[in-house]
């Protein structure tokens, strides 16, 4: 399978309540169907969440017991949790406190690399909004940049010697390339392959 989109439905209690909160949080309302309205859906950007009038899903019933942490304390609550990758959680937070919407938990730099808030949809949907940390960016960077520096070694070298970490260095220049037909040459990286 190759999905194309993807589109969370949520189960609302009151179609005009959930559009208005949505557009508190920063979305804005794309549709509705039925007279009176019992589906329609939000967007931000490229992003769209269906709503269901008392369908599809399950939500928690009022009033909403509160969050701690994350232990599995609400493991029993039929409420959705998502979350919503954005540039700035501490420009959402302060945007969310102006707009009175209820933040359960606070911007916090997480331990799995992501600076991340929660805020509460009035029946009980949470959005985890979050951003990964400039230091996770970094690691995943350096990352791939070891793994092609291990690749061009192992071009070169046959194996990995430890000398790609001086790329510069490791790099033959084209007048050491020694021209040969043999496979033993390509394979040890003596000669470049036509």
């Amino acid at each position: 399978m190759h999905a194309k989109r993807l589109t969370p439905i949520l189960n609302v209690s009151d179609m005009q309540e959930s559009f208005a909160w949505f557009e508190k949080l920063g979305w804005k309302k794309g549709w509705e169907w039925g007279k009176p309205p019992t589906f329609g859906g939000v967007f931000s950007g490229h992003c769209e969440i269906f709503l269901c009038h008392d369908g599809q899903g399950g939500r928690s019933k009022r009033p909403l017991s509160p969050i701690i942490g994350f232990d599995g304390a609400d493991s029993a609550d039929p409420s959705v949790w998502m979350s919503i990758w954005v540039e700035d959680v501490d420009a959402v937070h302060r945007h969310c406190v102006e707009q009175n919407l209820e933040i359960v938990w606070p911007p916090t730099n997480m331990p799995w690399n992501v600076r991340e808030m929660h805020v509460r949809h009035p029946d009980g949907h949470v959005f985890r909004i979050s951003r990964g940390s400039r230091k996770s960016t970094l690691n995943i960077l350096r990352d791939r940049l070891q793994k092609m520096l291990r690749a061009v070694d192992v071009l070169f070298h046959g194996e990995a010697t430890g000398t790609a970490a001086f790329l510069p260095s490791s790099i033959p220049k084209p007048s050491m390339i020694v021209p040969s037909t043999s496979a033993a040459d390509v394979k040890r990286g003596t000669v470049l392959p036509k």
